[in-house]
């Protein structure tokens, strides 16, 4: 009987220490992730974090592309980009040295043997006088009629349409300062002040108001909207530039707050029915049921990454690839005038994609609260990571089913990528208005630009006070 109770006593002691051993080990594990996440620090190649956060520590430059096996540069029949030669403006003939001093000149006959082009530009100050012309009408008894000044010569003195439209290119898409752009045109021989180039962009965000509406109604009427979000600065307080836009229409506007408040005062989002977002996973756009989501693909990669990084869990790795895969394939078929995947082929990606996240789940189980303490115990980076994956496959594999939702958020990226710059330049804006002018203008010449309009035409048609049937003339 002894020995039985011996035996039992025995079995209790190794259960409580295969137990602790198991915490033990768990631990040991958490604490290399956090060692190992400590040493592979965030930064851009490996989270959403942009390069300029990189500091002196930047990472070697890494596509997250696989390698196509192509020569680098452009493809057999890849269409070119270059300077199209156009009509020319003037024509200069060069004949041979040897001819100068020939007592033949002027009798040989000379055919072209090769032709190069230059393109250049002249800066040229025009000042025109309007004047407006009199006279007694024999018709009306000797009356004096008087003929009108036009629009743009309305005042003694004023500046022209296309200076206007100059420089305020120059102050938006050129991010040049007010100053210097005074400073530019002072170089020109155009006499402006600051207050003359502020009221420029005052007067031009005044005249794109209503076509700045019109961009969001295109917006809100799209079945696909790419959405991102970024701080700027308003006079030393944190506001929030919201992007809407896709590859025709950019919509960008200037808010105190970033969440749903934002978003439901700017209106477009609420309006939608049964469009698609595309976003990087920040949590108010999910409160929208009215919607369907789509992840950044790019971005979950880069969370891939790091994930592999702290852990050297081969999941990550493998899940990785099979995301790039997918994308990969998707834009060969497209190629091949595909609509979607072969359906065994989806079904086995899926089946891919299930079997990784399940392995992941495995390796990194849910930490249980500590007794004696209250509230939940963080779960980790990479556990939510993984709870993410699992939660919201539909609208991450979004891209998969419906081909016309991209793989990433790219177009948005792009998009609010002018606020930085602007920044930079400028510090911050002054005041909210001046935050809603900019934003506004920027709207109108990106909108343009996808179009196929130089922002200079834009500007001009909208400095003429047509910018509105300017957007409403784009198809």
């Amino acid at each position: 009987m002894a020995d039985k109770e011996r035996e039992q006593e025995l079995l209790a002691i190794i259960a409580e220490l295969s137990a602790t051993v198991a915490e033990l080990t768990k631990q040991v594990a958490e604490l290399q992730e956090a060692l190992n996440a400590k040493k592979r620090r965030k930064d851009s190649h490996n989270s959403s974090q942009p390069p300029s956060s990189d500091g002196y520590n930047k990472p070697s430059p890494k596509s997250l592309r696989a390698p196509s096996g192509k020569k680098p540069g452009g493809q057999n029949g890849h269409k070119g980009s270059g300077m199209a030669i156009i009509m020319p403006d003037a024509e200069k003939k060069y004949y041979p040295s040897e001819c100068s001093n020939c007592p033949m000149v002027g009798r040989c006959e000379y055919k072209c043997a090769g032709t190069h082009y230059t393109y250049d530009v002249e800066v040229i100050t025009n000042v025109v006088a309007h004047k407006v012309m009199a006279c007694n009408c024999p018709m009306r008894k000797g009356e004096k009629i008087c003929a009108a000044f036009p629009k743009e010569a309305s005042a003694m003195k004023q500046y022209g349409p296309n200076l206007k439209a100059f420089a305020v290119n120059l102050l938006t898409q050129g991010y040049v300062s007010i100053d210097r752009t005074r400073q530019i045109l002072g170089g020109l021989g155009i006499p402006v002040s600051t207050g003359t180039l502020q009221n420029f962009l005052d007067s031009c965000a005044a005249e794109t108001a209503s076509a700045a509406d019109e961009i969001r109604k295109k917006v809100a009427a799209l079945n696909v909207i790419h959405c991102d979000e970024t701080g700027v600065d308003v006079n030393g307080k944190l506001h929030w530039m919201h992007c809407l836009c896709n590859n025709q229409w950019s919509y960008c506007t200037v808010h105190e707050k970033r969440g749903s408040a934002a978003m439901d005062e700017i209106g477009v989002i609420p309006s939608l029915d049964n469009s698609t977002l595309v976003h990087d996973f920040w949590s108010a756009y999910l409160k929208y049921d009215n919607v369907k989501h789509s992840f950044c693909n790019t971005h979950l990669e880069r969370e891939l990454i790091y994930a592999y990084e702290t852990t050297g869990q081969a999941w990550a790795d493998a899940l990785n690839k099979v995301l790039s895969e997918m994308c990969g394939k998707r834009n060969e078929l497209k190629k091949d005038g595909a609509s979607c995947y072969p359906p065994e082929l989806l079904a086995s990606y899926y089946e891919r994609y299930d079997a990784l996240v399940a392995e992941g789940l495995a390796a990194n189980p849910a930490r249980e609260t500590p007794k004696g303490k209250r509230g939940r115990k963080a779960k980790g980076k990479t556990r939510c990571l993984l709870e993410r994956l699992r939660d919201y496959k539909a609208d991450i594999l979004r891209f998969a089913l419906d081909w016309s939702v991209p793989f990433t958020n790219n177009e948005a990226e792009r998009c609010v990528r002018f606020s930085k710059v602007k920044e930079k330049v400028s510090g911050c804006f002054r005041t909210k208005t001046a935050a809603d002018n900019f934003m506004r203008i920027m709207s109108y010449i990106g909108s343009a630009k996808k179009h196929g309009m130089t922002a200079f035409a834009a500007l001009l048609e909208a400095v003429n006070g047509r910018s509105l049937q300017t957007v409403q003339a784009w198809v």
